[in-house]
């Protein structure tokens, strides 16, 4: 019913591209050949790198591509990252696979694969973050996207200073993350409408009432209505940890490097980045909360 609502050419470039390459992700997800996907979508054709949509799609396309190279195809990339630092090299190995001869494409795959891998054991996070930094710049678009893939990663680190966030509670009142200099915090990031946001929020109401006197717990909605914000808050009005609203702040989810909801970050006490990645309540953040109040009070000593 959608190919056949979405026949006709749009006048829309944009849009037109929009629903192109979510046919190809949805195409590529559900058995059409890596190659038929490439002939129809990808070769011979000006791509377009601000589209969401064709974004999403190359993740996907290329989602195991660079994983399903061979072995000795392996051990090179792997030298190329952690030990040279070399991305051109890198691309040129990968170029060798026929679905991956553009240049562009090639780049895009391997900046995809990056990113994947940073929390894993396959390449070294120094050896990715040299690398992004060290980007070919014969695609404008890429060279931009590898420098803020690069930000996004190097804030995932332990011990990276967290900017000074604001934003404004259910009253309209100012909330700062510098008031909290000097305090071991736990923010949960959430949309209300996102079942397993509201899921985690649980979880987070039950490691409040046991850690709440040694840990300051504070949930930020990502949600767009201020209105329904305030609503939701109302209706929970019980709840003893601040619920703030960041609707309102597009570059949010940028500054604290949130890649989907919900997302959970410990703040130590002089406002930087606890862990490279912090468990959600469900996930076993209780032995986390703990380990960090026990070391908190051996400071204190």
């Amino acid at each position: 019913w959608v190919g056949t609502y979405f026949k006709e050419p749009m006048r829309d470039a944009f849009f037109q591209d929009y629903v192109e390459f979510s046919f190809g992700e949805l195409e590529s997800a559900t058995g059409l050949s890596r190659y038929q996907v490439y002939e129809k979508y990808l070769m011979s054709r000006q791509l377009p790198w601000f589209n969401p949509a064709f974004i999403v799609f190359l993740e996907t396309f290329y989602s195991s591509v660079v994983e399903g190279q061979p072995d000795d195809m392996q051990f090179l990339l792997t030298r190329k990252i952690n030990i040279e630092h070399d991305p051109m090299a890198a691309i040129e190995l990968l170029k060798s696979d026929s679905i991956m001869q553009s240049g562009a494409l090639a780049q895009a795959a391997l900046m995809f694969h990056l990113k994947a891998c940073y929390f894993k054991n396959r390449f070294t996070k120094q050896g990715i973050e040299y690398t992004l930094l060290e980007w070919p710049a014969e695609y404008p678009e890429l060279k931009l996207a590898a420098t803020n893939v690069q930000h996004v990663l190097r804030m995932r680190r332990d011990g990276w200073p967290v900017p000074n966030i604001q934003m404004r509670d259910a009253r309209g009142s100012k909330w700062e993350l510098s008031n909290q200099k000097g305090e071991l915090t736990y923010v949960l990031c959430v949309s209300l409408n996102n079942p397993s946001s509201l899921k985690e929020l649980e979880f987070f109401r039950r490691w409040h009432k046991t850690f709440g006197k040694d840990i300051d717990f504070v949930v930020i909605s990502l949600d767009e209505s201020y209105p329904d914000y305030q609503n939701y808050v109302q209706k929970h009005r019980d709840d003893k940890f601040p619920m703030l609203f960041g609707g309102d702040n597009p570059n949010l989810a940028h500054v604290l490097g949130i890649a989907a909801l919900p997302f959970a970050m410990l703040i130590d006490d002089q406002l930087n980045s606890g862990m490279s990645h912090t468990p959600l309540p469900s996930e076993g953040a209780e032995r986390t909360l703990q380990q960090w109040i026990q070391r908190a009070n051996r400071n204190k000593k």
